[in-house]
């Protein structure tokens, strides 16, 4: 059985491309940074629950699966951040839906409100496996587009053409992964599992653990580009997920994909990373939740009033629009050096 006690040598001791048994050997920060956790997951997760924490969860002294890791390790720091912060009256898998046996991951109360958060990590798979080709060109969308094979092609073409006339070599074209129904499934799933007549001071939030700068900017876009799930011309019914108060969106997918890198500040917390807080125009209590969300906007480590300030203070076009967020990152890395490590080396230098 594996204890607060012993997990440290059961992780020394375990799968050799675990991360946290390589973030050991190397004393990375990652590891330094789980060791100072420790003390809350094993204040939230007491006896046989730290057990099936670390081995299910955690995969300590099982066989090791990056992506399911990562999910975890996502659902593991927002656990950690909300339950550092938010102590009173905190929980983890509470059942709030009478209508069915599913939970929510996290459960706390606040200047009178109480916080639903169910927290989700895609596996980004199928969209690593594209982003990873070289010799390619890659197309990625603002927003959903009709015809978009023919698109694509046209794209091509225009662009070969081009390669032609310089002497190079011609480029086959492919489309990057657009992962806007697994954000239309994590709403739909948190739907459920929120009680379906939440009290009035109940705020139900989805969390979405997003990569670097690039794609926080591409589930932005799930929401407000054409046909966005927080438009009035959403791809989705928004009566299947109205329900869902906010989204939290943070890059808590790309600081556990890199764990092995140095320039990463925060591992295993919320706190000082770029989170941002999301409501839901097609919320059933649009009014009930404003001051919800307005006061965990005012007291949670996040960066929403930033934005809507940066956001205000430009001209809206498409190309705006298409990269607001690695825009944002860049404004606030000059007082927030630490969020340079979301951006690509063309967003940096800009």
């Amino acid at each position: 059985m594996i204890t607060p006690d012993n997990i440290i040598d059961s992780i020394k001791n375990g799968s050799s491309d675990h991360y946290l048994t390589i973030s050991q050997a190397q004393k990375l920060p990652y590891f330094i940074a789980f060791e100072r956790a420790l003390p809350t997951f094993a204040t939230v997760f007491k006896g046989n629950d730290f057990n099936k924490w670390a081995t299910e969860k955690m995969l300590v002294s099982k066989k090791f699966d990056q992506k399911q890791f990562i999910q975890y390790a996502v659902e593991a720091s927002a656990v950690r951040y909300f339950a550092d912060n938010f102590k009173k009256e905190f929980t983890t898998e509470a059942k709030i839906n009478p209508q069915n046996k599913k939970d929510v991951d996290i459960r706390f109360k606040l200047n009178g409100f109480v916080y639903n958060i169910e927290v989700k990590c895609p596996r980004f798979d199928e969209k690593e496996n594209v982003e990873s080709q070289q010799n390619v060109i890659k197309i990625s969308t603002f927003g959903r587009v009709d015809d978009l094979q023919e698109e694509r092609e046209f794209l091509v073409d225009i662009i070969n053409e081009g390669l032609k006339k310089q002497g190079k070599t011609v480029k086959n074209g492919v489309l990057t992964k657009n992962m806007d129904n697994n954000l239309k499934d994590f709403l739909i799933n948190a739907n459920e599992k929120f009680n379906p007549s939440p009290a009035d001071n109940e705020i139900n939030l989805l969390l979405v653990g997003c990569g670097d700068a690039e794609d926080i900017q591409k589930w932005f876009d799930y929401l407000y580009a054409y046909e966005g799930l927080f438009t009035s011309e959403s791809f989705c019914s928004q009566a299947s997920y109205d329900n869902v108060d906010g989204v939290i969106l943070t890059d808590q997918y790309y600081r556990h994909r890199n764990y092995n890198f140095q320039e990463i500040l925060n591992y295993w917390t919320l706190q000082n990373c770029f989170n941002l807080i999301l409501p839901n125009p097609y919320s059933k209590r649009k009014e009930v939740i404003k001051k919800g969300i307005c006061g965990l906007i005012s007291t949670m480590s996040n960066f929403t009033k930033e934005f809507a300030e940066f956001y205000s203070g430009f001209v809206k076009n498409d190309a705006f629009q298409s990269r607001v967020i690695p825009y944002f990152i860049r404004h606030l890395a000059k007082s927030n050096p630490n969020l340079m490590v979301l951006l690509n080396e063309s967003d940096k230098q800009s």
